[in-house]
């Protein structure tokens, strides 16, 4: 049967083992298990192919880089696939840093080599590192107080093979156990570097937002470290719920919040604590003193690119009286545009330069999501290319 060449590495390379997202190799502990998949994508059957694996700094450079293994497959037919699965090895005298792993495949009579390459597109670090774990998070128990405060230990230790920069641990409190940087921060400490093998209890009395929604929440640790390349084991949780209830205060005497008020929002504290916000978009919303309705401070959009987006969100219960806001925008008319949501429904939205101005909605007795938006499109930016939110008025229970 006449045969046709082997025409392509179907999209990149899936890496699987030692490798996650990616997690860093060690010298001397050098195996990696790599997994690809290639297609015959031409109109003939192909002969038997072999694949060559590298390390290279970048994916153009492969073939100058570290050849890592080969691995060999059988004919394919046109049109089918086949997964390989081989371990590589990395040469102990390879140079640390960051590199991507690739492959090139050949066949005898291939005759279109612009794609018979493939790669991860995730770096991996190789060579000796640092790597900080957090081990243990252990909130005080009990019941929480929305604006109270809550002792946090935690412990760390660097399990890699190298001394680690000094690091910074952030706690943040959730409502499941999946605690990330967009859930509401409520302490950091900074903290020395650690030897390898080295472990280090701390804890801090953390800040518990005013207004946090009532109902079970979890505390944890994600960790900070310019030096550590294995996010993996960043973050810890104490798996134990607590129990958050919100309280008012009388002459000095706290008691269990019961009926309805309206809670401002001005941003006085001059950062996100007194309220439960979240920021669900990568660039984040910020505090300035240098636009703001009345007051130090306001809420100001941050830094964004063409066609990025940034969003603040807060969950509140309502007891059905109006939600209020003053806002300003400066953007490019009728392209980048603020939105203001509620239960992710679109209520209002602006472009252009508006001055301060507020606005009201009403909403009905029940929890209630409020986010503020602001998109760009794919080019130009006029005006202050931001838009600023002050004074909030949430009609709470």
């Amino acid at each position: 049967m006449e045969k046709s060449p082997f025409r392509s590495i179907r999209g990149v390379l899936w890496i699987v083992g030692v490798i996650l997202f990616p997690a860093p190799i060690a010298l001397g502990h050098a195996d990696l298990a790599v997994t690809s998949i290639v297609r015959n994508v031409g109109n003939l059957n192909s002969g038997s192919y072999s694949i060559d694996y590298y390390a290279a700094i970048s994916p153009s450079t492969m073939t100058s880089g570290y050849r890592l293994g080969t691995a060999g497959g059988n004919p394919l037919d046109r049109s089918r696939q086949e997964t390989v699965s081989t371990t590589c090895q990395f040469p102990l005298d390879m140079t640390e840093g960051k590199y991507f792993i690739c492959a090139k495949v050949a066949c005898s009579g291939d005759v279109n080599p612009g794609n018979d390459t493939g790669y991860d597109g995730a770096l991996v670090w190789v060579g000796p590192f640092s790597d900080l774990a957090v081990q243990s998070v252990d909130a005080a128990d009990g019941t929480c107080m929305s604006g109270g405060q809550i002792l946090v230990r935690s412990v760390v230790q660097n399990v890699g093979d190298r001394i680690s920069d000094g690091y910074v641990v952030h706690y943040y409190v959730s409502l499941d156990t999946t605690v990330t940087t967009r859930d509401p921060c409520i302490g950091s400490e900074s903290l020395a570097a650690l030897a390898p093998g080295e472990q280090r209890a701390c804890g801090i009395t953390c800040q518990l937002p005013l207004y946090s929604p009532e109902g079970k929440c979890y505390i944890g640790a994600i960790i900070t470290c310019p030096s550590d390349p294995n996010p993996q084991n960043d973050c810890g949780v104490d798996g134990t719920a607590k129990e958050m209830i919100r309280l008012f205060s009388d002459n000095g005497m706290s008691f269990p919040y019961l009926g309805p008020s309206t809670a401002v929002e001005g941003f006085e504290t001059s950062d996100f604590s007194a309220f439960a916000w979240i920021h669900p978009t990568d660039v984040r919303w910020i505090v300035t003193p240098d636009v703001r309705h009345q007051g130090a401070y306001s809420a100001r959009t941050g830094i964004l690119g063409n066609s990025q987006k940034i969003a603040l969100e807060i969950s509140i219960k309502a007891d059905g009286g109006p939600i209020r806001f003053w806002r300003k925008v400066s953007t490019e008319e009728g392209f980048d545009r603020f939105q203001f949501l509620i239960d992710g429904s679109v209520m209002c939205e602006w472009s252009g330069e508006h001055d301060w101005e507020q606005f009201a909605f009403s909403v009905q007795p029940g929890t209630h999501t409020f986010t503020w938006t602001y998109g760009k499109n794919y080019t130009t930016a006029e005006g202050a290319d931001a838009a600023w939110i002050d004074d909030i008025e949430f009609p709470i229970w």
